[in-house]
């Protein structure tokens, strides 16, 4: 544990030093959360009730990460930059503490203690895991609410008490439409198959599902007041869900199986999952129930961790079988556009578990000696240093030293945006003072409109997966002549339309966050409706490419200004 700690600090220390030159992963993140967390810095709106955002012509505050759980107070109380480190150390910390929980619980405290070493690595692996930054210590504290709720059933009398107040406060540090729907789902399901098996009513076990509802809907009372009291129709209605073939579905399942969802790598299949193959194998030819009360216990949590495994696997990929998904619409009307495959999400801390289990067990194989507990300690160290080591798209450790090694040798800085050059926030500061920026609506064009929302610049465009449909209709007035010049930017616009953005007309993608941005290569003419824009008041554009055809738009150049990565045209539409 000592060890782990000084890793915390060295990797906190290590942040800071570097500072806001970290190499931190953009997509889904600096283009999306990032900002929002940053635009209530801002506008100093995360108390705020009715407060419109500053993005997609003021969209409701309600749709922006809540102030009242983990990650949200870490950026009322610091900078930004700060915040995600902190939310990065704290992900790493919730998600090693809840493991070893979970482990004390399934494999018991005696156990535990024994392979302590390996636990504590196992553990530590599992926080490692580069887990979607917005959401990570929602994702790491998962183990967290099975150990309270296995503790719940276990428990009573008065016992109890603090295994409900413990599953009503979790949401402080989960997300209900990520993991919280999930997380009651299977509670309420375990609960019945538990009032079967022991043939008696556990009331305990549904008041903690009850209580833990309740504490998401404490949390985030701003989320579930956009779902139940909006009767608006969003983008989630008219959003277009691939429908695969059956080869194509196995495919996703086996995937799913061996490498965890897009935003859950949990890196299982380098040396996690060859090692539970070995055991699982040795387990079948020596006899799965035989060995002596710890290899039971770790045989059994195997057999249901990995059945659960597979469940979620199938739920992964039958997700893009449309006859299925409709039937879930017919059913439930409200959870149209439910993304039931999230179910993925719990792979990971299972993986984890069972791999705890097996290198145990493969222990007392071998004789459970000194020795044999040491090469089981190293073979879950090896784990972590897989999870550390292996690259990952929000491995921002590994990331970021990487670049700083590549820019030591070579001499030069890696193509890929830093964190501070993302924001560029002294060269936006220095354009509104410019030209007297005072909060009018402005659009970005060759970059994120995240960096422009960082920098507290209103934006019509942006990232955003849950707005209105009218809006979106509204928006695409303004890119109706690129998308028409383009019919695949055409069908992910109007099948998706979470990013908000303006397109190029001859171009899938002229958004890059590299500093050798080759503007000269794109076309220089902007395709856009701009009577459309004017009807939104839109004042500024804010491009990487110099755009040509300002007189048929009625755009006025204001000025080019550059820095170290961006050279930035800013244009005023005028009325």
């Amino acid at each position: 544990m000592i060890g782990i700690v000084i890793f915390l600090l060295a990797v906190c220390i290590f942040f800071f030093a570097v500072g806001e030159r970290a190499q931190i992963a953009v997509q889904d993140n600096l283009d999306l959360f990032q900002a929002q967390y940053r635009m209530l810095q801002n506008t100093h709106s995360f108390f705020g009730k009715e407060t419109a955002a500053p993005f997609l012509h003021g969209i409701s505050r309600n749709t922006l990460p809540s102030a009242l759980q983990l990650p949200g107070l870490l950026y009322v109380f610091f900078p930004a930059y700060t915040a995600y480190i902190l939310a990065l150390l704290f992900k790493i910390a919730i998600g090693t503490l809840s493991m070893v929980l979970l482990a004390e619980t399934v494999l018991g405290e005696e156990t535990v203690v024994r392979y302590r070493n390996a636990t504590l690595f196992a553990a530590f692996a599992y926080g490692l895991i580069s887990f979607f930054p917005a959401f990570g210590i929602a994702f790491a504290s998962i183990p967290l609410a099975v150990h309270f709720f296995i503790r719940l059933y276990r428990e009573n009398g008065k016992a109890c008490g603090k295994y409900l107040a413990a599953l009503f406060l979790y949401p402080f540090v989960s997300y209900f439409s990520y993991f919280g729907m999930f997380l009651i789902g299977y509670f309420v399901l375990a609960s019945v198959c538990l009032m079967v098996k022991d043939r008696r009513f556990h009331g305990k076990l549904l008041l903690g599902c009850v209580l833990l509802f309740a504490g998401y809907l404490c949390f985030e009372h701003r989320l579930f007041a956009q779902i139940l009291l909006q009767n608006e129709p969003t983008i989630r209605e008219t959003m277009v869900i691939a429908s695969l073939s059956a080869r194509e579905i196995a495919g996703m399942v086996f995937e799913g199986f061996a490498e965890g969802m897009f935003h859950a790598p949990s890196m299982q299949k380098y040396f996690v999952m060859p090692v539970v193959f070995i055991w699982v194998l040795l387990r079948l030819l020596t006899g799965w129930k035989k060995g002596d009360v710890i290899r039971k216990r770790c045989g059994e949590i195997g057999k249901w961790a990995l059945i659960t495994i597979v469940f979620n696997s199938l739920i992964y990929g039958l997700y893009y079988w449309k006859p299925l998904r409709d039937l879930v619409e017919l059913l439930l009307p409200p959870l149209k556009g439910w993304q039931f495959n999230r179910t993925m999400f719990f792979n990971a801390f299972l993986w984890y578990l069972v791999f705890l289990a097996a290198a145990i067990d493969l222990c007392r194989m071998a004789g459970d000696g000194a020795r044999d507990r040491r090469v089981t300690a190293g073979a879950c160290a090896m784990a972590a240093l897989f999870v550390l080591l292996l690259p990952a798209r929000y491995n921002d450790l590994r990331n970021t030293g990487r670049s700083l090694v590549y820019e030591w040798v070579r001499g030069k800085k890696a193509d890929e945006l830093n964190y501070g050059e993302f924001y560029s926030t002294d060269l936006f500061d220095e354009i509104k003072e410019e030209i007297g920026y005072r909060g009018e609506w402005a659009l970005a064009y060759g970059m994120h409109p995240a960096v422009l929302e960082y920098n507290g610049i209103a934006t019509l465009d942006g990232y955003l997966g849950f707005y209105s449909q009218a809006y979106k209709e509204e928006f695409r007035k303004i890119i109706a002549p690129a998308l028409e010049r383009m019919p695949a930017t055409k069908a992910y616009y109007d099948d998706w339309g979470a990013r908000c953005y303006l397109y190029s007309g001859t171009e899938d993608s002229v958004v890059q966050a590299v500093r050798r941005y080759p503007a000269d290569t794109y076309d220089h003419t902007l395709y856009v409706d701009a009577d459309a824009i004017r009807a939104l008041d839109g004042k500024y554009l804010f491009s990487r490419i110099p755009v040509e055809n300002t007189e048929e738009l009625g755009f006025t150049l204001r000025g080019t200004y550059e820095n170290a990565v961006y050279q930035i045209y800013v244009y005023a539409i005028e009325s």
